[in-house]
């Protein structure tokens, strides 16, 4: 393999490694649910081919400079060995569904070996599922949904080719011309006070003082096309259908447990790449929107117009772009500004809601068919919840990761918005 030369952690990759904690590991973690095992020495050979030839990022490890304050930087891995990354797990085949998701939990609190290139695979044998894969990139390789699209090239479409799209074209980011620099300025700062004013979500069951242990869980897939014809008949998006859902599982959830249902701000990341395909070097190119989601209406219809309402607003707004320039700037300085920043978003949302579109066609892996996938993104901060949307093959799959020490059951509140999904496309049935 040929060696990768040494370069400095972008500021907006870089502050991921800043603000990693025991209680939320800064790790991007993905389920691909099978129809069968696969090949583990197959599949080794698949990811240096594949993945870890077309981003050669994923052989390099972070270092530490010896000089005080002095940026991280990227580094050959000594004696890469793609055996090192792609591990077997064994669970009891009686455990079934159960295991696998008890698995996923325990990994999602596991540190990454910062002595190698930090991501890993975990092919999972033994189970009733019929075979699942685990992957766990750090953060600050890339962001979610780059991700997605690097796991997915060890996917094959049903004509036998790679389903991903040729990775020769770099993703840039939002680049500002001298001109634009004052009102850039300007909307960094207001967004900063938006946030700052947002502080002081209500105590509800999704907030408390974290612990190291995790859990997960996910539903079956849900036919898309239901909550497309939800979307048209309401003329909302799909993604307002979806975030309606959230909403009216939140306020089930809240009711079961006897608890008072409450409007709470959810924090999603949204993609700043306009559709091009990753570069070779990964990268973070992804900002925020904070949403409060309408828990406490009673009225579905109610619920989804005010989430339309609340989206549309941020669309309108320079949110996007301007959390990504609080990211790069928070990760150019001292540990102490994006611990603070980490601090402020904690406290300023009760959910991290990722909703990423996958390929609309049926996909394989080394002969498996690839039957769902579940993508979370890290917490930060004191969030604690997670709540992955995935859209695949005309499916879309909603998982739930939480911490332990809170009063949430991932599997409930994960059925609760399936329940929802169901309930809003009944009115079009």
């Amino acid at each position: 393999m040929c060696r990768v030369p040494r370069s400095r952690l972008d500021a907006a990759d870089a502050v991921w490694f800043a603000v990693e904690r025991p209680q939320n590991r800064m790790v991007v973690t993905a389920v691909l649910r099978l129809d069968g095992p696969v090949d583990v020495e197959r599949l080794r050979r698949l990811v240096q081919e594949r993945l870890v030839a077309g981003y050669p990022r994923l052989s390099q490890r972070v270092a530490r400079s010896r000089r005080p304050l002095a940026p991280r930087r990227w580094e050959q891995e000594p004696e890469f060995d793609v055996r090192r990354h792609v591990h077997v797990d064994l669970i009891d085949a009686s455990l079934g569904h159960q295991g696998l998701q008890d698995l996923v939990g325990d990994l999602l609190g596991r540190p990454l070996d910062r002595a190698r290139s930090p991501w890993e695979l975990h092919v999972v044998g033994g189970a009733q599922d019929r075979g699942a894969l685990v992957a766990r990139f750090h953060h600050s390789l890339a962001d979610g949904r780059a991700l997605a699209e690097v796991l997915l090239r060890l996917t094959d479409d049903a004509g036998g080719g790679p389903s991903a799209d040729d990775t020769s074209a770099a993703r840039e980011a939002p680049r500002l011309r001298p001109w634009q620099l004052p009102r850039a300025v300007w909307h960094v700062v207001r967004t900063l006070a938006q946030i700052a004013g947002y502080v002081g979500e209500p105590r509800t069951a999704l907030r408390g003082r974290l612990g190291t242990a995790k859990r997960a869980a996910w539903t079956e897939p849900h036919d898309l096309d239901d909550v497309r014809r939800a979307a048209e008949a309401s003329g909302a998006s799909i993604n307002d259908v979806l975030l309606a859902a959230l909403a009216g599982g939140l306020r089930r959830n809240a009711e079961r447990r006897g608890d008072r249902p409450l409007d709470v701000r959810v924090v999603v990341p949204a993609d700043l790449r306009a559709g091009a395909p990753v570069g070779q070097h990964l990268g973070n190119r992804f900002g925020m929107v904070l949403v409060q989601l309408p828990v406490s209406e009673p009225d579905r219809e109610a619920r989804l117009r005010r989430v339309v309402a609340a989206t549309s607003a941020v669309k309108r707004s320079p949110q996007v772009v301007s959390t990504y320039l609080l990211l790069r700037l928070a990760g150019a300085l001292p540990r102490p500004v994006p611990d603070a920043a980490a601090a402020l978003l904690g406290a300023a949302a009760s959910v991290v809601v990722t909703n990423v579109p996958g390929p609309r066609q049926p996909l394989s892996l080394l002969g498996r068919r690839l039957r769902s996938v579940v993508f979370w993104v890290p917490q930060v901060g004191r969030i604690g919840v997670g709540v992955s949307i995935f859209s695949y093959a005309g499916t879309v799959t909603v998982g739930v990761a939480a911490d332990a020490a809170l009063a949430v059951d991932p599997a409930a509140l994960a059925a609760d918005v399936d329940a929802e999904i169901t309930a809003l496309a009944s009115r079009t049935a």
